[in-house]
């Protein structure tokens, strides 16, 4: 059987995939790009926060968890997701 690499971008409210990788060294390099992309968006909202007084907290807690997730963990926040998928 063969199989394939699925980075996915897992939000609240919806799941996208992103890219499908023959390789999970591919995937690895996707997710990654796609982890840093979550944290710069996460720090502009807490820029926007900061000059609106409202509260940063749940956007920089976000990006703690990010700076700290690993392949396949699933925080709670809007996170990159990576799984395996085999083919039929």
């Amino acid at each position: 059987m063969t199989s394939v690499w699925v980075v996915a971008e897992s939000r609240f409210d919806w799941y996208e995939i992103k890219h499908i990788c023959a390789t999970e060294k591919m995937a690895l390099r996707k997710w990654d790009e796609l982890r840093l992309e979550l944290i710069k968006e996460n720090k502009h909202m807490v820029e926007y926060c900061i000059e609106t007084n409202s509260s940063p907290e749940p956007w920089s807690d976000a990006i703690t968890l990010l700076h700290n997730m690993n392949p396949g963990d699933a925080p709670h926040c809007d996170y990159p997701d990576i799984k395996e998928w085999v083919l039929e």
